[in-house]
């Protein structure tokens, strides 16, 4: 059986990623500029992640459409979510929070809740949503980055809507990630799937 490393997220609308790609341009300059090591996100592959599944049996996938079915009909209606202010987490990510309410917690739990009871295993911390933009490798880049966002404003203040759930595929190559979309859950509360 072959395996594939997936997750579960929320697609975030072109023109942000364009957006925060154009943020990454700043910072990833800056980084090079300091000498600095981090590995950026293609501004393309950016994404709410909601659950990291790791790798998984390639049949899999049709339960887990199955569960996530489930989860998404508790959504009465697509909702907003809004990304603010740049940040490092940990000293290790360059992201930027997501803020959803009680709909966004309740749907990664009700995700949990499905995906419990087909064997996997529910998420022990608790979920922060956030577009990550950046791995930070070492401490002095962290420092570095730390210094340029005290000293400029990376604010996006961007709200966008939440309108379904998409399963990925990962695959992890030398250039970065390469996502593939495995299943689509669109338009909240239809559960109307492709892929």
């Amino acid at each position: 059986m072959a395996r594939i490393r997936t997750f579960i997220a929320i697609e975030v609308p072109d023109e942000i990623k364009k957006r925060l790609g154009k943020i990454q341009d700043v910072l990833r300059s800056e980084c090079d500029r300091s000498k600095g090591k981090a590995s950026f996100v293609r501004a393309a592959n950016i994404h709410l992640t909601l659950k990291f599944l790791g790798d998984i049996e390639e049949t899999a996938t049709y339960e887990i459409s199955r569960g996530l079915r489930a989860a998404a009909s508790e959504i009465k209606k697509p909702f907003d979510l809004t990304a603010c202010k740049v940040e490092i987490k940990s000293g290790r990510v360059l992201w930027i929070p997501v803020e959803g309410g009680e709909t966004l917690t309740g749907l990664v739990r009700a995700i949990n809740d499905e995906l419990e009871v087909l064997g996997y295993e529910r998420d022990k911390r608790r979920f922060r949503g956030h577009l990550t933009l950046a791995r930070i490798k070492t401490t002095g880049t962290a420092k570095k980055l730390e210094e340029i966002l005290t000293k400029r404003d990376f604010t996006i203040n961007a709200t966008f809507t939440a309108k379904g759930l998409t399963l990925f595929k990962s695959e992890l190559t030398p250039e970065g990630a390469i996502y593939t979309a495995l299943r689509e859950l669109k338009n909240f509360p239809s559960t109307e799937e492709t892929g």
